[in-house]
């Protein structure tokens, strides 16, 4: 998924640990929003799957939080006719809002 998310970001430059880190906080961002109150599903391994579409929001994600790199929470920045202004949070509530939680049913536990 580096590849895919390099090419991404192009022309701008990241080192693969730059964008090992910036995946892994968007995987973790997916799977605390799609399984608030369930453990997601894994491989044998513990790896999470993860089908194409979640893959996708992954990768959008983590373009985004990439290009926020360095200017954290910024709320306004005005300079040689360039403004930016982000909202409250990692990423934009757009983004956020395409991510439908899935939850379970609680259990009772029972005695043994």
């Amino acid at each position: 998924m580096k590849e895919r998310l390099r090419a991404r970001i192009e022309p701008a430059e990241a080192s693969d640990g730059q964008l090992k880190v910036i995946l892994d906080s968007a995987t973790a961002l997916y799977l605390k929003l799609k399984y608030p109150y369930t453990f997601y599903p894994a491989d044998a391994d513990g790896n999470p799957f993860l089908d194409f579409i979640a893959q996708d929001w992954i990768l959008r994600c983590a373009a985004e939080m990439f290009f926020k790199t360095g200017a954290d929470g910024q709320t306004g920045n005005a300079e040689n006719g360039i403004s930016r202004s982000w909202d409250n949070g990692t990423v934009s509530l757009g983004l956020i809002r395409e991510i439908v939680p899935v939850s379970g049913v609680a259990r009772a536990a029972s005695a043994t």
